[in-house]
C-alpha cells in the first residue's frame, strides 16, 4: 500500500495519459478502510486532466481509453479490472446520471445515479444506496446496473477514514 500511496504523493508517478496507470486511483478499493483515497485520487484526476479549455484534454485518446476513463469516473464508477462483472466506485462529479438500458439486451429499462450534495469540496461518500437498500461496497456488479434502478451517494468533505 505505501508503494500505491507514493504513486499519489510524488509529484510525476501517477500520469493518468499513461494507459497502465488508468486503474491505480481505483486499487485503494481493494484494501479495507481505504476507499476514501480512491474516491481522492480520482476527483483529483478528473479536475487535474481536463478542464473545458484548450488542452483540457489529456494526451493521445487510443481507441477512446481517455475518454472512457472519464465518462465512467464522472458517472462514479470504472471498470478496472478487463474481464470482471465488477466496476469499482469512485467519486461522481455528476449530480444525476441516467443510463439508457437497450430492452433488447438487458432487464431493465434505465439505472439511475444520483448523488446528493455534491460539490468541490464533497467529494467522499458518507453514504450509498442501491435499489434504496444500504450499499458499504467499494465496487458495484454488472448485473446490479444491467437490472435497472438506482445508485443514490450522499457525500461529503470528510474521508471517514
Amino acid at each position: 500500500m505505501n508503494k500505491l500511496i507514493a504513486c499519489f504523493e510524488k509529484p510525476d508517478r501517477f500520469v493518468l495519459v499513461n494507459e497502465p496507470d488508468m486503474s491505480y486511483p481505483y486499487l485503494f478499493n481493494y484494501i479495507e478502510g481505504e476507499a476514501w483515497r480512491t474516491q481522492k485520487a480520482v476527483r483529483e484526476a478528473l479536475t487535474h486532466y481536463f478542464d473545458t479549455g484548450p488542452g483540457g484534454y489529456p494526451g493521445n485518446d487510443d481507441c477512446g481509453s481517455i475518454s472512457a476513463w472519464y465518462i465512467f469516473s464522472a458517472m462514479g464508477f470504472y471498470p478496472d479490472c478487463p474481464g470482471s462483472t465488477v466496476y469499482q466506485i469512485g467519486s461522481p462529479v455528476f449530480d444525476r446520471v441516467t443510463i439508457q438500458l437497450n430492452k433488447d439486451y438487458y432487464k431493465g429499462n434505465t439505472f439511475v445515479l444520483e448523488t446528493k450534495d455534491n460539490s468541490a469540496e464533497n467529494i467522499y461518500i458518507q453514504k450509498a444506496h442501491l435499489n434504496g437498500n444500504e450499499y458499504d461496497s467499494p465496487a458495484v456488479d454488472h448485473n446490479d446496473i444491467i437490472s435497472g434502478g438506482s445508485m443514490t451517494f450522499e457525500v461529503g468533505s470528510d474521508p471517514m477514514k
